[in-house]
């Protein structure tokens, strides 16, 4: 994240991780931490679980 807003000249200000793959708690409380540090205003993590419910 920390890459994405320095080379967006500190404007990107929302993430959306999709992840094929299971993410856990403690994954998804550092990726939060990450993003409030980074001073986001957005944060969204879909892990393959929440893939598996979504109906096309």
């Amino acid at each position: 994240m920390t890459r994405a807003i320095a080379a967006s000249s500190n404007k990107l200000k929302t993430f959306k991780f999709v992840v094929g793959g299971a993410v856990s708690a403690t994954r998804r409380d550092a990726v939060k931490e990450a993003a409030v540090s980074a001073r986001t205003t957005s944060l969204t993590i879909w892990s393959g679980v929440d893939l598996k419910n979504i109906s096309v």
